[in-house]
């Protein structure tokens, strides 16, 4: 989710199978899909089901069970916890 300051995701699964969720900050994160991708602009942040380069170095792996927020260059990631 987006209010368009900020980016807002969780990665949940309650099955067997967790699917992947990767971030970016870097600046080059889509060149490696297309030379021609403009860079990423300064403090944005691209979220991807899976990394979008085979070496995943401009790829960090959302935790399972995690919120996460990004917002002006700035990264908080939270465990999810249930109610006690």
């Amino acid at each position: 989710m987006s209010d368009g300051r900020s980016i807002y995701t969780v990665r949940y699964a309650s099955g067997a199978h967790v699917h992947s969720q990767y971030y970016s900050t870097h600046a080059e994160c889509m060149r490696d899909i297309d030379e021609a991708a403009a860079e990423v602009p300064a403090r944005s942040v691209v979220v991807v089901s899976e990394p979008l380069d085979q070496t995943m170095d401009h790829w960090k792996e959302m935790p399972v069970g995690a919120f996460a927020s990004f917002r002006d260059g700035s990264i908080a990631i939270e465990a999810l916890k249930a109610d006690e």
